[in-house]
């Protein structure tokens, strides 16, 4: 069994946002991605009203709350989900470690629901990532890389948004600062993840003429993702985690991915005084916050506590033709994802 305190090295996605009960009736839309006999683990088991996430319950518990699994309620049924709480509250969304057992070649519907288990190896659920991310607060994107030698780099993305399943789960970022390189939006000249649309082995929504999905390296295909045509960045390929020049085939890394909200539905009663300038909601003792989500590398920030219309998509001289233009020339000017490791 996986420890659900100690997690190993890895790249990894989180979401920033009472006890007891009888185990038999616990209930989870998702509770495929917790063994039966992990169910006691669950650490809110019984709770009357489900946080929305590991923020929130993070804040309810006046910050107490350790790291463990959860039930959290984005909509409107229950999951379960990994918080770090002692990184400030964050969502665990993603956990891969390099030549994981857990299979990230998954189909649209599985990388939907989500698969593996949030004690380990896991990706929490791109339905999930939608209604985590669709409000009310603002969100942050937390990167975690750490490779062989246990050097970390990390990462933010402020804000994030996941669309919905109509909009084939589209990726929306906003500005990245961290120690890591930006590889979802940096390198505009080649590979722009923000603004795609998420494909799978069985659902083909990049930019190239083959599906980057089933694209392999040494035998082991990519795995879904938020691909152009193809990759700056994959943290799903499960024996080569890409991050540009931070992770790649010379430099094996594990990875997590992370959502954050600093706060949500009702910021006057978290303790915050509130006041509306300009039509803006503003936080009058801002220190205050820093000081109730802990230190952590991953900070989540919210300070209009709405969130933004996404930006246009930026292009490079690799404009993003149509797909189908490319299949039908069978000429898309760009190297193949198989050399992107």
């Amino acid at each position: 069994m996986a420890c659900v305190t100690c997690w190993l090295p890895a790249a990894a996605l989180l979401l920033l946002g009472g006890t007891g009960g009888d185990m038999e009736h616990l209930q989870a839309e998702n509770l495929n991605l917790l063994l039966p006999e992990e169910h006691s683990v669950v650490l809110n088991r019984g709770m009357r009203v489900l946080p929305r996430d590991c923020h929130e319950m993070l804040m309810t518990s006046s910050g107490q709350a350790r790291d463990g699994v959860y039930l959290i309620q984005p909509a409107d049924s229950p999951i379960v989900a990994y918080c770090a709480m002692q990184e400030g509250g964050w969502t665990v969304v993603q956990h891969i470690t390099v030549n994981s057992s857990v299979n990230f070649d998954r189909t649209w519907a599985e990388y939907k629901d989500g698969f593996g288990a949030v004690t380990g190896d896991h990706w929490l659920g791109n339905e999930y990532l939608h209604q985590l991310t669709l409000g009310p607060g603002r969100f942050k994107l937390g990167v975690k890389l750490v490779d062989r030698d246990a050097v970390t780099k990390t990462g933010e993305y402020d804000p994030f948004l996941v669309e919905g399943e109509s909009s084939a789960y589209r990726l929306r970022l906003g500005l990245f600062q961290g120690t890591a390189v930006d590889a979802m939006t940096l390198d505009t000249e080649n590979y722009l993840h923000d603004n795609q649309r998420f494909t799978t082995k069985d659902r083909d929504n990049d930019n190239y003429f083959q599906n980057c999905a089933q694209l392999e390296f040494q035998g082991v295909p990519g795995g879904g993702w938020w691909y152009d045509a193809c990759a700056g960045a994959n943290l799903n390929r499960r024996n080569v985690i890409y991050w540009q020049k931070d992770c790649n085939k010379e430099r094996l890394c594990n990875t997590i991915l992370f959502l954050l909200v600093i706060w949500l539905f009702s910021v006057a009663s978290m303790g915050f005084d509130v006041e509306e300038v300009d039509g803006t909601l503003m936080d009058s003792a801002e220190e205050n916050v820093d000081d109730a989500i802990l230190a952590s590398p991953f900070l989540l920030w919210c300070s209009a506590c709405s969130l933004s219309p996404p930006t246009p998509p930026l292009t490079g001289s690799h404009a993003r033709a149509l797909k189908e233009g490319w299949k039908t020339s069978g000429d898309t000017g760009l190297s193949s994802s198989s050399d992107e490791a």
